[in-house]
């Protein structure tokens, strides 16, 4: 994973580190062990803590949504280049 190189990393109380991978996914650190989250192709630049939901925003228009009470994530895609 950590020859990929990460382009976001979120920390929140909740969830101490949230690292966005190149080509790879979310990746979440717990109990000493990284944990796919999200398996991802693009990649994400930005990860953002809104509320009680986490943004991550990333190639060709991605957006994703996290809900940590539901542990749910959800992909949306604008159409941009």
């Amino acid at each position: 994973m950590f020859n990929k190189g990460s382009t976001a990393v979120l920390s929140t109380p909740d969830i101490p580190f949230i690292v966005a991978v190149k080509k790879s996914g979310i990746y979440s650190f717990e109990e000493g062990e990284w944990v796919l989250q999200y398996g991802l192709s693009q990649d994400i630049y930005k990860l953002v803590r809104l509320g009680r939901f986490i943004f991550g925003i990333g190639d060709y228009g991605t957006i994703l949504r996290y809900e940590p009470y539901q542990k749910k994530w959800t992909h949306t895609t604008f159409s941009v280049s």
